[in-house]
Order: C-alpha cells, then structure tokens, then sequence
C-alpha cells in the first residue's frame, strides 16, 4: 500500500509538471501581444490561451482526483497498522494473564438441610486481574503519566495526584502509587495495562519528558509510543498538562499542535476538571425555523461589451485571507519566544453568473508550516491542492480549511521575507495572489491584549 501511494505521488508530480508547462506556454505567448498586434491575431492567441487554461483546469482535477486516491489509501494504511498494533497489544495483553499462578484453598460449605458440614477446594487465581486498581465508586479513574526528572518534579507531579483526588474527587494514580502495591512490579506491564484500563490520561510535559520521549527511551518512551499510536482514536483520553507554559522545550514532536493546559494559569485546574469530566462548556441556542430575507437583484438589459468590460477589470474569484492567533504563544521578558495562527483562504465568485467548479494551490513557507516542514520542495514551500466540485453560484463565498502557522524567534528574520502565493484556476483563467507574512500576520506586542495589533518585526520576538 505503501508502494501505492509513492506510484501516486508520482502520477501527482507528472501532472503537475503539465500545469507548469502549460502556465508557461501561456506567458510565452501574452508576451508576444503588443500595442500593434491586429485583432484577429490577439482573438487567435486568446483561444489559445483559453485553450491552455481549460486543459490546466483539467490537470487540476486530475491532480485532485489522485490526492483523494491518496488520501483514502493513507486512511486505510492507517486503519491496517492501528488494526496490526490492537493485536499485538492483545497478544500482549493474552501473555501477561497467561503467567498467572493458580492457588488450591480449602472452603468450608454448610448444608442447611442436613445440618453437615464439608470441606472443598476451590482454584483460587493468583497475579494479575484485568483492572490495574480497584476504582471509587462513582469516581473517575486517571493514570498521570509524567518523567523522572528531579526530586523537586516528583514531588511535584505526587502534590497534584492528591490534589485531583482531594478535593478533586477524581480516582487518580500515578506509578509510585501502583508500585508501592507490589514489591517487585513490573513498570512496562502496569504501563502497558495502565494505558488500556484508564478512561482518562493525564500526561504532564517537561524538559525530561520530550527528551526521553523523542528518543523513546525508557518508561516515558514506551508510554510516549502507545499514546502516539492512541491519541487520534480516543482524543478525549489524553489531556497535556504542565506545570509552567507551552514552551516548544516541553513539547515531543508528536504532540505539536495539540491543546495544553497550562496549570500555573489561574483557569488551568478549570480547564482540566473540564476536560476529565467532558464538560460543554458552551451552550448554543437553537436554530431560527426561518432564515433572514435578503435583497434580490433585478436583472439589467443585457450588453455583450458592458459583459466583456467588467470580465476584463474584475477576477472571476477574488481571494481573501482570514488569520486568527490560535492562543498558543510564549513570552519571555515581554517578548515573543513562539506564537501560532490558524490562517483561512476565503473565495468569492465575482461574476454575473456561475462558475463551474474551481481548484487551488496553496504555498505556505517551510518556516510558518513547522508541522510540515521536512515536505517542502526546492524553494522552499509546502504545497496544498485541493478543489471545489460543486458549483459556485453569484456572489458565493467558499472558505478553505485552516492551517496551522507557527512564528518562532529563531526564524523570525526568514519569515520577514517570506510570502504566502495562493492560485485558483477555473473557466475564467487563473487567479494569483501573494501575501506578504510581514503584512499579513499582525500580534499585540508583549502579549497584552488590550494594545492595537501591528504587523510582526523583529524587536517583537525574544533576540
């Protein structure tokens, strides 16, 4: 399957390389246009241009097509692994209950009816049982996962354990707990059993934790691997904690990206009880049983040159960027250490009448798409295609996904020259568009929301 998807990325690059081909014949012959070229010449090089376009247009879909290919593969390549990971996991699982000892005890039972008594053995099972502790009633069972880092942490991470259960009211565990139980444990067993019987997880991010968890070495990194393998089939297990920040420092490469409750806030515990209870937090109201009336255009006598005079001032789709900061950022002294932004394309149909469906191109610099970073190509960009198949009515707006911008001081210097290229291709021709970062990413300086956001610099972010 795997092979599949690399036959398909090739298939994607060939077609790619006839979009440029193209796009590049249809410069070659705009260029050849000037103020003296007669007007059945410039109407012959148009078809040809418009001839070009349409097969682009066509090279798009197609690349569309394969991506979906792909991506359904990847879905499945992922569903056969995770699939191939629960087995080992339950032949895992089988072995350890398979080395139980078995105890013969003498029960004395009574018979009512003739007043005897008598003496049977029953085979009592010694060793391990199918749940790591015995729960509260009632009570919510967390395991916190966490790393040896110093006395001073231990203590620490021991400190909060007792808090989640008094006055929390949680059923919460960690490892010195469960080992204090049995003289001679075995961690990666109540690891392994402690991953799979806990409804809740809490993992509490460190210096210690990344470094073990990136290398994957010792306890943290077998437990680091199971979660990894976990985390995208039960998101609302696992819950990333830390005691003081969302420093990049704390953060395994496998959990970039994903929401971390800062306890040294003072809405950090709310946010956790929020989260190990599954609790809404917000509540919508219910949907109007009529939409709001709007106006209705009436239609103007038709013109061919009014048609073809607007067609010529007006792209057929206009492009528009949406960024929003996403919350996650880091100060130090006053100034930025990181900061991320989920940033949106929204397009708009700009003609009288309806476009036939489109596709796009994104490009986002290497050094804003971290997550993605080692898939840029020769200049330096991540690309993003995708399509919209439907049709795209008057006036229709159509939002793209987010994606996920991450500003670092380190590449600060790089990102004050980097530009965000955005190419829609439809019926009408191309659209292109390029957004410079340093214009359009905007913060308030030294976090403080209250000040005017302005447009990111150098002096902004930790030197």
């Amino acid at each position: 399957m795997e092979k599949e998807i690399l036959r398909l990325d090739d298939k994607i690059y060939t077609e790619q390389k006839k979009m440029m081909d193209r796009d590049a014949k249809i410069n070659s012959v705009l260029r050849t246009i000037n103020k003296n070229t007669s007007v059945s010449l410039i109407k012959s090089k148009n078809d040809q241009v418009m001839r070009y376009r349409k097969e682009m247009l066509g090279f798009a879909t197609s690349i569309n097509n394969l991506e979906k290919q792909k991506r359904s593969k990847k879905e499945t390549l992922i569903k056969k692994k995770e699939t191939l990971r629960k087995a080992e996991l339950a032949e895992q699982k089988k072995e350890l209950q398979g080395n139980r000892s078995v105890k013969y005890s003498p029960v004395k039972r009574f018979d009512s009816g003739t007043g005897a008594s008598t003496f049977e053995i029953e085979e009592e099972f010694m060793g391990e049982t199918e749940d790591v502790v015995s729960s509260e009633p009632g009570a919510i069972q967390v395991f916190v996962s966490y790393s040896w880092d110093t006395k001073e942490h231990e203590e620490k991470v021991f400190d909060f354990v007792n808090h989640l259960r008094t006055p929390g009211g949680f059923d919460a565990h960690m490892d010195k707990g469960l080992s204090q139980k049995e003289t001679s444990i075995d961690f990666v067993k109540m690891m392994y059993q402690a991953m799979h019987n806990f409804p809740k997880i809490v993992v509490i991010l460190s210096k210690g934790f990344k470094n073990k968890a990136d290398g994957f070495s010792g306890g943290v990194g077998t437990e680091y691997e199971l979660m990894i393998n976990d985390i995208n089939d039960h998101p609302n297990k696992y819950i990333l904690a830390s005691f003081g920040g969302r420093d990049n420092s704390i953060i395994p490469y496998g959990f970039k990206g994903r929401d971390i409750v800062d306890l040294s806030n003072p809405d950090g515990m709310t946010q956790l009880y929020e989260k190990l209870l599954d609790h809404q937090g917000y509540v919508f109201a219910e949907v109007a049983k009529v939409t709001r009336e709007l106006p209705i255009r009436v239609a103007r006598p038709f013109s061919a040159t009014d048609v073809v005079a607007a067609a010529a001032l007006t792209e057929a789709i206009s492009i528009t960027p949406i960024i929003k900061p996403t919350g996650d950022s880091g100060l130090a002294a006053g100034k930025y250490k990181d900061i991320s932004f989920n940033l949106k394309f929204e397009f708009l149909n700009t003609t009288a009448g309806t476009i036939e469906g489109f596709s796009y191109i994104i490009k986002l610099p290497k050094e804003l798409d971290l997550n993605h970073y080692l898939d840029a190509d020769h200049e330096g960009y991540v690309i993003y295609q995708h399509s919209h198949e439907g049709k795209m009515y008057r006036g229709q707006r159509v939002q793209t996904v987010g994606f996920l911008l991450r500003v670092e001081h380190q590449n600060i210097l790089k990102i004050m020259d980097a530009i965000i290229k955005v190419e829609v291709f439809n019926e009408h021709g191309p659209v292109e568009r390029e957004f410079p970062a340093k214009e359009l990413i905007k913060i308030h300086p030294g976090g403080e929301s209250y000040a005017e956001a302005v447009p990111i610099s150098p002096d902004l972010f930790k030197s």
